[in-house]
C-alpha cells in the first residue's frame, strides 16, 4: 500500500519594497517633512512641506507615483536655478531673421 501525497503549500509571494511617500525637502532640508498627495481624478501631484510651507503642483497620469511628482519638483528648482525656463526649446531665443 502506497502513502497518502500530502499537499505542499504553495511559497510565499515577495512584496517588493514600498515606494515612500514623505522624503527630505530640498529648500529647508528637513528630513522626510515633504509629503506627496497625487489626485488621480484632477490628474494633479502635490508636493508640501510640513516645515516650510512650500508647495508644489504638477500634472500626473495614471503611471505616475510619489517619486516622480518629487523629482519633477527637484528638476523644476534645478531649471530655475539655473535660469532656465519651462517654456519649451524655442523661448531662449529671440525672433528669428532670415
Amino acid at each position: 500500500m502506497g502513502r497518502k501525497k500530502s499537499k505542499r503549500k504553495a511559497p510565499a509571494k515577495k512584496q517588493g519594497a514600498k515606494l515612500a511617500k514623505s522624503f527630505d525637502c530640498p529648500i529647508c532640508n528637513h528630513e522626510s517633512s515633504c509629503e506627496v498627495t497625487i489626485k488621480q481624478d484632477k490628474n494633479v501631484g502635490v508636493v508640501k512641506c510640513n516645515v516650510c510651507d512650500e508647495k508644489f503642483e504638477t500634472t500626473t497620469n495614471y503611471l505616475s507615483n510619489e517619486i516622480d511628482v518629487f523629482t519633477d519638483w527637484i528638476d523644476a528648482l534645478e531649471a530655475a536655478n539655473n535660469g532656465d525656463s519651462d517654456e519649451g526649446p524655442a523661448a531662449d531665443h529671440g525672433p528669428l531673421d532670415d
